[in-house]
Formats: structure tokens, sequence, C-alpha cells
């Protein structure tokens, strides 16, 4: 069905204020779009959405006053509390990892920071209307992989935290220091590494971080 509000209500997250500014500018002009909010950290945003109505939040991967290394988290994060509000990623890590993992996790839509800010708006409209939404450039990206073989979506997908861990191992960490930085056990990241390996049918460290290279790594 679709959507036949007049206004969408829209809130920009970014940990820089040129970016929500300027975007909360050309976004605005438009006669359907109404700026509700702002947020520059994560503590803030969650703040905000818990007061504030909103139809779409336009948000980045990273923030600097986020502790944990992989940015997937808190767009999982803010599905699962706000499952209301149309989640588009605003972002540099335009990767095809990244870009597949975020659409994955349920994003609604994905637009490049290189991208011209109008894409926002096309964005917006059509996450509003029940579309995935992403902008040329990421499509070229998602269409490359596709073409050139790569599947789109894993039979059985790893969760954003398997996802993290193996990332974290493939960086050189030990279970230890994974532990220790994501504030888990050393039994919950060994089981979340063991489930990883047991999805991409790999017996050892080696074979789990060579196979997910081969399957996520632009």
């Amino acid at each position: 069905m679709l959507n036949r509000k007049s206004t969408y209500k829209i809130v920009v997250a970014d940990d820089h204020s040129i970016v929500t500014s300027g975007v909360s500018q050309v976004i605005s002009s438009h006669s359907n779009i109404e700026i509700a909010g702002a947020a520059k950290t994560i503590e803030s945003l969650f703040s905000l959405l818990e007061k504030q109505e909103c139809d779409v939040l336009i948000c980045d991967y990273a923030f600097a006053d986020d502790n944990k290394p992989d940015g997937l988290l808190l767009f999982d994060r803010l599905l699962r509390s706000f499952p209301d509000i149309k989640v588009i990623a605003y972002t540099m890590h335009d990767n095809f990892p990244s870009v597949k993992r975020a659409l994955d996790l349920g994003l609604h839509g994905f637009v490049s920071k290189a991208s011209d800010l109008d894409c926002l708006v096309a964005a917006i409209n059509a996450v509003m209307l029940g579309e995935i939404y992403t902008d040329p450039k990421t499509t070229q990206i998602l269409l490359k992989r596709i073409l050139a073989g790569t599947s789109f979506s894993l039979q059985k997908p790893l969760s954003a935290r398997e996802t993290e861990v193996v990332r974290m191992l493939a960086n050189g960490m030990k279970v230890g220091q994974i532990a220790s930085i994501t504030n888990r056990s050393l039994k919950t990241i060994s089981t979340q590494k063991k489930s990883a390996m047991k999805k991409l049918g790999t017996d050892t460290n080696v074979q789990l971080i060579e196979e997910f290279k081969k399957m996520f790594n632009s």
C-alpha cells in the first residue's frame, strides 16, 4: 500500500555537524520533507528517536563515540528498537560487504556519501513507498559482484555479531582481545566463531578467514 502522508518527518544522524546541516538544508527544500531533528552521537540519537516522531532516519555507519568496531551493530540495534522507522544508511563505507550486510540486516536504503545529495530525496520517497533504495553508485557495486558470480545472499548468512568476530579475527586479533573490546565473554566469542565456521564450512581459523575474505571482501 502506498504511503499517503503529505509530509515525511526526517531525522539526520552523523557525528560531523557539516554533514547534518548540509543534508538537512538540501532535503528540507522539498515541500514533502520536514527535518524533525539531528543527532551527532549515538546516545543523543536514541534519546531523540524515543521522544520525536520520525518516519525516516538518515544515519551514518560509524560515530566517534561508538566503542563497537562494527557499525552494523548500530543499524541492528536501531531496527530492533524502532521497527516503524525507515532507516537509510548514508556513509562512505560503500564497499560490497558493508552494503550487503546492511541490506541483509533489513535496512530500507543505502546511499553513498560520494553520490549527489538529491539521491537522499529519492531514497526517502522510495522507502516511504515500501521500496528498497540504493543510489546509482551503490547499485553498480552490487551489480558488478552479482554479474561476477558472487552470491548476493549466503545460504546461512552470518549474524552481525558473527561477522564482527570474523572481521576482527581477519584483522589479526585474538579471541581474548575481541572479548575485551566487545565486552562479551570468551565463551560467547568462541561460540560465535564456531557458528561462523559451521556456516562457512570451515574447520580452522585460517580457512575461516580465507573464506570470509573470499565472500565478503571488496
